[in-house]
């Protein structure tokens, strides 16, 4: 539910009624602030080479109608302006030694606003977890976050991400 104007009050009146719901409807939106959860249902195979946004399937919880599992997959999208945090993990599948890993949020299909690089893994056969989070980042109703995996083994890598965005404050 979008956050309100608060009511004002008459110095010398009564609330009404209807200024103290719209209140207490605020009060609550503050209380649980729009945030979503997403990840798979099963492993995707991210080819090499390729810059690959994951399509979600399942949401962990979505308290403001911000990701579609049928439309749009790779997307959470603002639906009350304000400030968000997101955050993703990403457990890469094994690989081979000396291959490179970039994650990355994306705004609105363009700009980073969060990247994490790897060189290698830290020996042949071992896997690798990267947790990856943004700045504080103003958003406006519409604007989307992905999250967008790119990985230079020389064959496709499972992974079963999780992605998270979040309001933290007032845009």
């Amino acid at each position: 539910m979008p956050w309100l104007a608060p009511p004002v009050f008459a110095t010398a009146g009564n609330p009404t009624a209807a200024a103290l719901n719209s209140l207490s409807t605020d009060l609550g939106w503050l209380h649980d602030p729009p945030r979503c959860g997403v990840t798979r249902s099963a492993a995707l195979a991210v080819a090499t080479g390729v810059n690959t946004a994951v399509p979600f399937d399942t949401e962990l919880w979505d308290t403001d109608t911000m990701h579609d599992t049928v439309v749009n997959t790779s997307r959470i999208t603002c639906r009350s302006v304000g400030l968000y945090i997101a955050t993703a993990l990403i457990p890469w599948a094994v690989a081979v030694a000396s291959t490179w890993r970039n994650a990355t949020i994306r705004l609105n299909g363009g700009a980073s606003i969060g990247q994490d690089d790897r060189g290698s893994n830290p020996a042949a056969g071992s896997p690798t977890s990267v947790t990856l989070s943004s700045l504080p980042w103003p958003l406006a109703v519409g604007d989307f976050l992905e999250l967008v995996l790119f990985q230079a083994s020389g064959g496709a890598l499972n992974v079963t991400p999780i992605f998270s965005v979040a309001r933290v404050g007032g845009g």
